[in-house]
């Protein structure tokens, strides 16, 4: 006997046998309402895009400064639930959630925006809550039961939740030579009509935006007076790179000049900046898969991206690094040119 079986996706489940002599012929007819997107909330006209600006007059680079941001307006606006049954008179539900953000370790409440200042977001809630919220937040209820909806979906032109917000923005660490803010979304808020089911919309009703901006700031460092430094290694024959040492010497100065800096000496603290190795997180990677860069210190390894004290007089002074070529478990390194960039940052307290 041969079976086969055909399957239908519509929900609900209603199945069928049909038999022909030795064929066994097994239908089943699943007749579905799409239940996933009931209650599904869009803004009339897409995704409203909000975004904040925020400029170099709006911080004083101290840490622990704060300045607040507000966007968008109290004014209400449309939208359409979408559902196929009716949903009798309910409560919208929020879904809010940070994008390209990462927690801060420092700030409880806060998403690190960059390495010099975090952020909080709160967005207002209307109906029965009527205050702000603060992100993230999952089904989220604005406690007021006003909004219904009749299938296919339901125009609703007094939606008040996700149109305003104010984002807090506060220095972690001082500026140095001033940081460049890119455009990029941080935010989307998504919005659902009742409880038939948890999920939200894959269309959020808002996102909001950070503008691109160059914050300045007085306090600057000059390392080797501003000049890239180049550092040759000559040639190898590639095998026994660990055993042969093959290291240079890498003279780096600098100068701190500016904002408090002109106040009297200050901690300063540099570090070297680029991205590890696959094979070692302590290594500059190249661009061979098996050949990395270990810097140190008076023969005192640096860990990348790592801020270490410097002695300094009057804010300047010398900061001798040494580079060597380490090979992934001394693995004969591809013939071939071979390079690395790696940028000194400075820090200060």
């Amino acid at each position: 006997m041969e079976l086969i079986t055909m399957v239908y996706f519509f929900c609900k489940g209603r199945v069928a046998f049909f038999f022909a002599s030795s064929l066994f012929v097994f239908f089943i007819f699943l007749f579905c309402n799409k239940v996933s997107a009931q209650g599904f909330i869009q803004r009339l006209g897409g995704p409203y895009e909000y975004k904040v600006e925020l400029g170099s007059s709006d911080l004083q680079n101290v840490v622990g400064y704060t300045v607040v941001k507000e966007y968008g307006d109290p004014a209400r606006f449309s939208g359409y639930a979408y559902c196929n049954v009716p949903i009798p008179q309910s409560a919208v539900f929020y879904n809010a959630q940070p994008t390209t953000m990462t927690p801060s370790f420092i700030n409880p409440g806060f998403y690190k925006l960059n390495d010099f200042i975090d952020v909080k977001i709160e967005i207002f809630i209307g109906g029965g809550v009527n205050d702000y919220r603060v992100v993230p937040f999952t089904n989220l209820s604005n406690a007021r039961y006003e909004f219904s909806c009749n299938p296919p979906s339901q125009l609703i032109n007094n939606f008040q939740s996700g149109g305003q917000g104010r984002l807090t923005f506060k220095v972690t660490k001082r500026i140095v030579n001033g940081v460049q803010l890119n455009n990029r979304e941080i935010l989307k808020v998504y919005g659902r009509l009742g409880t038939y089911t948890t999920a939200f919309s894959s269309t959020p009703m808002v996102t909001v935006n950070i503008a691109s901006a160059i914050l300045s700031v007085p306090d600057k460092c000059e390392v080797n007076n501003g000049k890239v430094i180049d550092v040759d290694f000559g040639e190898s024959d590639g095998i026994n790179i660990n055993q042969k040492n093959i290291s240079r010497s890498i003279p780096v100065s600098f100068k701190c000049t500016g904002g408090l800096f002109e106040t009297g000496k200050l901690n300063i603290k540099l570090a070297v900046s680029g991205d590890s190795a696959s094979f070692d997180s302590n290594l500059i990677k190249t661009n061979k898969d098996e050949l990395a860069v270990k810097f140190t210190h008076n023969n005192s390894e640096l860990t990348p991206n790592v801020f270490y004290s410097v002695a300094n007089v009057n804010n300047s002074g010398d900061w001798d690094l040494e580079a060597t070529l380490v090979s992934n478990n001394n693995q004969e390194v591809s013939e071939g040119n071979f390079q690395a960039s790696a940028t000194v940052v400075a820090s200060f307290q």
